[in-house]
Parts: C-alpha cells; structure tokens; sequence
C-alpha cells in the first residue's frame, strides 16, 4: 500500500500540467492551481474536494481537507511548515504523510487552497 500510495503521487507531480493563471490569495499562492495539484497529489489520503472522483486509498483516511482549514490552531504558516516537511516514517504503523516533494510556489498554492475551504 505505501509503494502504491507514493507511485500516485508520483505519478500526480509527474502529470501537472501549467494550469491557466489563478487568482492570487492575500499572502500568495492560487486556491484554484491548489485545489487542481491536490486531486492530482493528495487525494489517494485526504478528501481534497467533495467533488473527488474517487474515495481515499487509506482506511481509514487521512484528515478531509475542510477539517484541516477548520481547525482552530491552523495558519497559513502551520500549513506550510507541515506539508514541506518529511513525514513518512515506514517503520511505524499507521504511516504518516509523506513529503509530497512540492516547490514552494506549490505548497503556496496548496495552502490557499486548504485556507479557502475555511468556513466563513
């Protein structure tokens, strides 16, 4: 399951294609460019969309996308800091989440993605 797991996420950086320019969020990145690199990257743990084609591989799954925007200690900064880094530790039942390997334009966009599923 985790080779399965890390393969799709190769696979998803792998087939990201230059999205259209996105509106950008107040302290960087494009919620719509996140939103499309997370169904191609994360959604085979998280629910990133409530329109995902597929359900999580992960049983049970990690953390819906919504509930990580609607925590009460979650930040733009947390966000960031917690998705660039390794958090894959093969030794330990259940795995963690992986380093998604994203630049940081990419991890901008991510977290302006999760930020915008806030609910207002």
């Amino acid at each position: 399951m985790a080779n399965r797991i890390r393969t799709l996420m190769i696979m998803g950086l792998g087939a990201l294609s230059a999205a259209a320019p996105a509106a950008e969020v107040s302290g960087g990145g494009s919620a719509e460019r996140g939103r499309q690199l997370a169904l191609k990257v994360c959604s085979a743990c998280h629910l990133v969309a409530s329109t995902q084609d597929f359900s999580p591989l992960l049983n049970p799954p990690a953390p819906p996308f919504a509930d990580i925007a609607n925590r009460p200690d979650t930040t733009r900064a947390s966000l960031r800091q917690f998705v660039a880094a390794t958090h894959w530790d093969q030794k330990s039942l259940p795995l963690t989440m992986p380093n998604p390997l994203l630049i940081d334009s990419q991890i901008g966009d991510v977290v302006a993605y999760i930020l915008s599923l806030r609910k207002r």
